[in-house]
C-alpha cells in the first residue's frame, strides 16, 4: 500500500509538472504586434548552409511574400510552394506553423516598414537571412501614371532599341500595394508591389518574377528607370499623373 501511494504520488508530481511546463512554454507565444499585420514582400533572402548545395543562394525581391492577419493566420508564397498557417509570436520570434503540424521558428526584428528575418529549415536545413518590407505605394504614387516619352538602349535584340511616344506606358497604383497596367504592345499586368527609398518594386500575379525600378516624382510629374529582367534593355521615361 506504501509503495502504491510512492507511486501515485511520483506520477501525480510528473504529471503536473508536465502540465506546468507545457503552460509555461504555450504562454511564450501569443498574438502577433499589431505593427506585423499586413502583407509583406522580400527585399533580399540568402540562403547558406543547405542539405543540398544547389539551394544556397541568394535571390533580390519577391521569392517571399507573406500575409499576416489578426487571429493568427497567414498565408503566402515561398519561391514557387504556397504556404500557409498559423502564426505566434513572443518579443523577438515568430512561430508559423502548417497544416500537418511542421513549424519553423523565426527571428525578426522590426524597423519602421522593414523586418529583418532569420530562421533555419529542419528540412532542408538551410539557413536564410534577409528583409522584407510592407506591400502597399505612398500617396504621391497612388493614382494612375502614363508616360510623356519613353526609350529603351542597350536591349539583347537591338530591334528592341529605341523610343516611343506618349501613353506607351499607363500604371495605377493603389494603397494597399495592388497595381495594373500595360507597357507597349504587352498585355495588361497586375501584382503587388511596395516602395523602399527611391526604389519601386513591382511583383507580377501567376509569375515568378519583379521589377525594381527606380524613381522620383514631384506634384504630377516624375521619371521612371530600369534594367528589365527579361529583354536586357535599359529604360527611361517621364511620367505624368493623370
Amino acid at each position: 500500500m506504501k509503495n502504491q501511494f510512492s507511486i501515485l504520488l511520483i506520477l501525480s508530481i510528473i504529471f503536473f509538472s508536465s502540465c506546468s511546463e507545457d503552460d509555461e512554454n504555450g504562454s511564450e507565444f501569443g498574438d502577433l504586434p499589431e505593427e506585423l499585420l499586413g502583407t509583406w514582400g522580400s527585399v533580399d533572402l540568402t540562403s547558406t548552409g543547405c542539405t543540398t548545395a544547389s539551394d544556397n543562394g541568394s535571390c533580390s525581391v519577391g521569392c517571399l511574400t507573406v500575409t499576416f492577419s489578426s487571429g493568427g493566420i497567414f498565408t503566402g508564397q515561398f519561391y514557387n510552394e504556397v504556404i500557409g498557417g498559423t502564426v505566434t509570436a513572443n518579443d523577438n520570434t515568430l512561430k508559423l506553423c502548417d497544416s500537418s503540424g511542421f513549424c519553423n521558428e523565426i527571428t525578426y526584428s522590426i524597423s519602421g516598414d522593414l523586418v529583418e528575418i532569420t530562421w533555419t529549415d529542419s528540412i532542408d536545413g538551410c539557413t536564410y537571412k534577409g528583409v522584407i518590407a510592407l506591400v502597399g505605394f505612398p500617396s504621391e504614387l497612388v493614382g494612375t501614371w502614363i508616360s510623356n516619352s519613353a526609350s529603351a538602349t542597350g536591349c539583347d535584340d537591338s530591334s528592341d532599341n529605341g523610343t516611343c511616344e506618349q501613353d506607351c506606358l499607363s500604371y495605377t497604383f493603389q494603397t494597399t500595394g495592388a497595381f495594373n497596367g500595360t507597357f507597349a504592345n504587352e498585355p495588361e499586368r497586375t501584382g503587388f508591389g511596395y516602395t523602399i527609398g527611391s526604389d519601386l518594386f513591382l511583383c507580377w500575379s501567376g509569375e515568378f518574377s519583379c521589377q525594381e525600378i527606380s524613381y522620383s516624382v514631384s506634384g504630377d510629374s516624375g521619371s521612371v528607370s530600369w534594367e528589365d529582367n527579361e529583354d536586357g534593355c535599359s529604360y527611361e521615361a517621364d511620367i505624368s499623373k493623370q
